[in-house]
């Protein structure tokens, strides 16, 4: 070799022909730095060339000097999968993207399935938006313990050092937590991770990535059972997709011909019913009756499915107006069912299925509607309910399984899905709320597009643009109407009544429209107050009388009781039919209302107005609260939902004579000094309920901040556990309160 210069380990690498000397020796330790004393190092440096034949033998010994200085590059796991040897040096960056709250489980081999030295240790961040927790892989003999104990979670941001002190024994250290609302979940289907989605439909051995518009055939589990999601032929493949939003999905082309129909399903997977939780993110994107969204079904190899099983479906009055969502456990006919009203399938929706109370046989609520059992051990009149404990099932995705048998499925849909977690582990609020947080961030924007109002100035232009909508001009009518006795009252048995009158509005074409005014015995000079019927309703429906009109005659205050327009008689309100057969403006419906405002004032000058409904009555107190800055409050029950969140089907609920959408007409009712209510029924048959209001992230609290910025105050209250579309007792005392 040549004596002297200097040797990098790539030229040393390169002569690995050549013979070492001394003198080689001691260069390449100076191009090295100090690696210790040759003498120290190589008993006689003397005979180093004897010991050390050449340099291919150096290599042979201590490895490629390049490897041993160069740095490694870091490591970044977007999917759960056993560490090995080659993860020990390296940085881990753990980038699963999940539930904050949900644990996503990284197994560390055992001995027997990779000997690592004492001493070995995995460390890095996790990167991810949930918790990391190490445990041993499925031979199990690996024990890992926490520096403190309890602390096994490494959360977003933490860093982490697993160590290996003897054999099989690891000790966990870091940035650690010991969150108590820690849970895992069983499946987990997420288009949105790149490495968990292939073209083939091969599960394990699918390598090729579906990217945005490729057909996708397998789906992996990130969920703790492992496993994919695949597509049973070529042809049943769904595409992976971008979509509109910018969100990741994979629709299912809903093919009539069941042969060529997209779905994926995962077989095999044991649940227990008794504490199922099952969560989708999904948007159906053409509406047939019967569409299969998602289902459990027996795993029957069979082929026999008269067996228990749930599906969520789609069900609609026509292909042009979807009301509903069905949710059944069973086989037809002996199923029971539920169908949530009003839910928008044009928009991304969240929807829970779950077992109420850990007990299957029951009760089981689906976004909180509740389907109960009337039997002591099980659903009623079922074929097999066995299935409604623990069962071995199969989760299809895109269809719901019947005549076609274990290898086919029927009412295959038109669905885009952005996620779908399930678990059998008995879930708390906090971590419920992880997951639908969690796949609502997958599917559409946090919160719906609010007015944005400068000041009132900005406000005001509003509403006199929408009563110029409304009535044609920028101000509103100031008719007072003409009061007559009404010597038979539709309402009988009222205590506190001094006198009703008529009402009879000056030009009103509609000669039913005849407002009642209720003044008590001893009446209040202060307030006064309207109430709007319902659809099809009168005062004696709903709860109008006993929790509206009677609480109000018993306070004192006289009360205006309307109908809505185009009824059959004076104190019947018309029905959505009418409505939409005879396309009602909107001023027949306020025009009535500001009327009465105008003559309750002319006879209680100064007097606070406060104006409620039901139903078609409440979308008319929020209509006329927007339009009519007089009246200071307003409750509406169960009357209006924003369309981004539901199924608008009534002719006035489109909002077709006016360009402000609910949330101006919401903000215009609750601004400057005035107060709006929108009250909703938890299971409310009707679609005003809970579940269609959480279908799309919440807007009460962004409106309220609105409303204060203006000076005045909104607030959105839901009644839980109530289901009936009428005024209760808790409805009227929210009402009542407003009273000053």
């Amino acid at each position: 070799m040549v004596a002297g210069g200097e040797y990098s380990a790539k030229h040393y690498a390169a002569k690995a022909g050549d013979v070492l000397t001394n003198a080689d020796f001691i260069a390449v330790n100076a191009a090295l730095g100090d690696i210790g004393t040759v003498a120290d190092n190589i008993a006689d440096v003397s005979t180093a060339a004897t010991n050390i034949a050449n340099i291919t033998i150096v290599a042979d010994n201590i490895g490629d000097i390049a490897a041993l200085v160069a740095p490694v590059a870091p490591v970044t796991l977007t999917l759960a999968r056993t560490l090995t040897g080659e993860d020990v040096r390296p940085h881990l960056y753990i980038e699963v993207d999940s539930p904050d709250l949900m644990v996503t489980q990284i197994p560390i081999p055992s001995n027997s399935e990779e000997a690592l030295a004492i001493g070995a240790a995995f460390v890095g961040t996790n990167t991810g938006t949930g918790l990391i927790q190490f445990v041993p892989d499925t031979v199990g003999d690996a024990v890992i313990t926490p520096a403190k104990a309890g602390y096994v979670y490494v959360p977003p941001g933490g860093s982490f050092r697993v160590e290996q002190r003897a054999t099989d024994e690891w000790v966990l250290s870091g940035d650690l937590t010991n969150e108590a609302n820690a849970f895992t979940v069983k499946l987990f289907f997420d288009p949105s991770t790149d490495a968990a989605a292939f073209q083939e439909r091969t599960g394990a051995s699918a390598t090729t990535a579906a990217g945005d518009g490729d057909v996708m055939g397998t789906l992996v589990n990130k969920g703790t059972v492992g496993g994919y999601a695949v597509a049973r032929t070529d042809v049943r493949r769904p595409t992976r997709q971008i979509d509109d939003d910018g969100f990741w999905c994979f629709v299912t082309d809903g093919n009539s011909t069941a042969t060529n129909a997209d779905f994926l399903e995962i077989q095999g997977v044991s649940i227990d019913f008794t504490k199922l939780n099952l969560y989708v993110a999904f948007k159906p994107l053409a509406y047939q009756f019967g569409d299969g969204i998602i289902s459990l079904a027996p795993f029957d190899t069979s082929g026999d499915q008269a067996n228990d099983r749930f599906a969520i479906s789609q069900n609609a009055l026509s292909a042009s107006i979807p009301t509903d969502f069905a949710f059944n456990m069973g086989v037809s006919p002996n199923r029971l069912s539920v169908g949530v009203q009003g839910m928008n399938p044009e928009r991304v929706h969240v929807v829970e299925w779950r077992c109420t109370a850990n007990n299957v046989a029951k009760t089981i609520t689906v976004d909180g509607f509740e389907i109960t059992s009337s039997g002591a051990v099980g659903l009623p009149a079922l074929a097999n309910t066995t299935a409604l404990t623990t069962a071995t099932v199969r989760l299809i995705m895109g269809a719901n399984p019947g005549n076609e048998g274990q290898n086919g499925a029927i009412q295959h849909s038109n669905t885009a899905f952005y996620g779908v977690i399930a678990t059998d582990a008995v879930l708390n609020t906090a971590q419920r709320a992880s997951i639908r947080a969690y796949l609502e961030s997958k599917a559409h924007a946090a919160i719906p597009d609010l007015p944005t109002y400068a000041d009132l100035t900005a406000l005001e232009t509003a509403r006199t643009t929408l009563i110029t909508e409304v009535f044609g001009s920028g101000t509103l009518p100031t008719d007072i109407a003409t009061l007559a006795t009404d010597a038979s009252p539709p309402v009988t048995g009222l205590t506190g009544l001094n006198n009703v009158k008529i009402m009879t509005i000056p030009g009103e074409a509609d000669t039913n429209i005849k407002p009642r005014l209720w003044t008590p015995n001893s009446p209040r000079t202060d307030v006064v107050a309207l109430v709007w019927a319902g659809h099809a309703a009168g005062w004696n429906a709903n709860g109008i009388r006993d929790q509206v009109i009677q609480p109000m005659l018993t306070a004192g205050v006289p009360i205006v009781s309307m109908v809505l327009p185009d009824g059959p008689n004076n104190y019947t309100s018309g029905s959505p039919t009418n409505h939409a057969a005879n396309l009602t403006a909107y001023a027949e419906w306020a025009r009535q209302a500001v009327v009465a405002v105008n003559t309750l004032l002319d006879t209680y000058p100064g007097a606070e107005v406060i104006m409620t409904g039901i139903s078609g009555g409440g979308w008319a107190t929020m209509l006329c609260a927007a339009l009519d800055a007089r009246i200071t409050k307003s409750v509406q029950f169960v009357g209006s939902m924003p369309s981004d969140r539901y199924v608008n089907v009534d002719y006035e609920q489109w909002l077709t004579e006016i360009s402000a959408d609910y949330y101006d007409l919401y903000l215009m009712a609750a601004a400057d000094g005035r107060r709006h209510i929108q009250v909703l029924h938890e299971f409310d048959d009707a679609g005003f309920s809970r579940a269609a209001y959480e279908a799309q992230p919440p807007y009460a609290e962004g409106l309220a901040a609105l409303a204060e910025d203006l000076g005045g105050y909104f607030d959105l209250q839901i009644l839980d556990g109530y289901s009936a579309h009428a005024i209760n007792a808790e409805d009227s005392a929210i009402l009542m309160a407003e009273l000053p």
